[in-house]
């Protein structure tokens, strides 16, 4: 007796679905340009410490090429540690970054700008500034954390962002350059900060970024257990602790991702944050990458929200099919299959479907919430309607369902607005009325659609 299995993957709709994987950071795009678009683009955000930005590093016009270019891969771009007193280094900045985008993307791509008051103890004072593309997102309101305690060597800055084409349409982007000496108690006193934050802006979706210090000679491993923000489960952190944001010879996790809200926690393309290595990227020598910065700007992507128009009647699933390829001949099997509508019991459903004038085919089906009962449901009604699955096919069946496969975790697919029924396996047998007689089993879980 021969035996054969089909698998099938996420249907019909597959084409459409690739749009949002991710390979190396970037979203894989449709490659027909004619195909619709599952979702928004996402929303591409960094924090770049550019490394004492101010008169001296504008006035050199092959460094400024370097960080424009770098300025332009992002929609939203924090910028750390600006010392310029007269604050035209960022303006001037600003006005070379819309000069190259214009050029190289369009005027869609311009960027505004906001900037923090000048903040530090001593007369070394920073600033932060947000670069934003005006066309993607709109700035809400800005707030400077209120340090009664003189915690910070330079206080947090926040900018509410609203853009109404991410799944998450209202988030605050919070700067921070913490202390390098003052790493462990600084990062301790983010929650507060993280707190007092969304009081302030009645948002609970912060991406609290920058450059911590949080590794090499500031910090021990065992402080991590000393450091609220780590410890507090409302937080996910997304820059892994081994991933070096240094273009020097040193090899330090100093930048950092770190969510507090639930829906930005979940808003986040997978695969997309990254330390983006533009010495790499721009074939450039490492002599001239540390006169850029000593940090690799750290980079994440927000999902763009679902084109709901275009997965309206569409509806995929992961299923498997066992197809028993010997043909029912003698005369009293073929009747055993014509007499399953009066032996099947609940909760299979007989269906019939015709070609014409003659029946073609009987659907079986069950929708059942529990994956562990497809088998014992489909041995039952063995039992009621002998001589229709064999022995082996349900064994097969069996081994699919052992697999894990239909409860594996559901495909991160971008844009895809996945279905209230993922936790139904639809269990079905077909059975060929007409020449060749043969059945077979397939069991789905939906993924998307109604």
């Amino acid at each position: 007796m021969c035996y054969h299995t089909v698998l099938f993957a996420f249907g019909l709709c597959l084409v459409s679905m690739t749009t949002g994987f991710i390979l190396n950071g970037e979203p894989i795009r449709n490659t027909n340009s004619s195909l619709p678009s599952m979702a928004a683009p996402p929303l591409r955000v960094g924090s770049f410490n550019i490394q004492v930005f101010g008169q001296t590093k504008y006035s050199k016009p092959e460094i400024m090429a370097v960080i424009v270019k770098i300025l332009s891969r992002y929609d939203i771009v924090q910028v750390l540690e600006i010392r310029d007193a007269t604050g035209a280094a960022f303006e001037h900045l600003l006005a070379d970054l819309n000069n190259y985008v214009k050029v190289h993307i369009g005027l869609s791509a311009v960027y505004g700008k906001v900037i923090s008051p000048r903040l530090g103890r001593t007369s070394s004072k920073e600033q932060y500034g947000f670069l934003y593309r005006t066309s993607k997102v709109n700035v809400s309101d800005t707030y400077l954390y209120s340090d009664t305690h003189d915690v910070f060597e330079r206080e947090p800055y926040g900018v509410q962002f609203h853009s109404p084409t991410t799944v998450v349409q209202d988030f605050v982007l919070m700067a921070n350059h913490i202390q390098p000496s003052a790493a462990v108690l600084e990062m301790d006193q983010l929650p507060a900060v993280y707190d007092e934050f969304t009081r302030h802006f009645r948002v609970q979706d912060v991406i609290i970024a920058g450059d911590f210090n949080a590794d090499c000679q500031y910090m021990k491993p065992s402080d991590w257990l000393n450091i609220s923000l780590r410890t507090d489960q409302r937080f996910t952190w997304l820059v892994q602790d081994d991933l070096d944001t240094t273009v020097g010879v040193t090899a330090c996790s100093y930048d950092k991702f770190v969510l507090g809200g639930d829906l930005i926690a979940h808003a986040v393309v997978p695969d997309s944050v990254q330390a983006y290595r533009f010495d790499e990227d721009l074939a450039i020598n490492r002599s001239f990458a540390v006169e850029i910065s000593d940090h690799y700007p750290i980079e994440m992507q927000i999902k763009g929200s679902p084109n709901i128009q275009t997965q309206k009647h569409l509806v995929s699933s992961v299923s498997f099919t066992v197809t028993n390829s010997f043909s029912v001949s003698k005369d009293t099997d073929i009747q055993n299959v014509y007499h399953v509508p009066s032996c099947t019991t609940s909760p299979f459903v007989v269906k019939l479907l015709m070609d014409g004038t003659r029946m073609d085919h009987m659907d079986i089906v069950a929708n059942l919430r529990d994956v562990d009962s497809i088998i014992p449901q489909l041995q039952n009604f063995s039992a009621n309607c002998p001589r229709i699955l064999t022995p082996e096919t349900l064994s097969m069946v069996d081994g699919y369902v052992r697999s894990g496969m239909l409860t594996a975790s559901l495909p991160d697919v971008y844009g895809l607005v996945y279905s209230p029924n993922v936790h139904v396996f639809e269990t079905a047998i077909r059975c060929s009325l007409q020449l060749p007689y043969i059945c077979s089993v397939t069991v789905s879980k939906q993924i998307s659609g109604n």
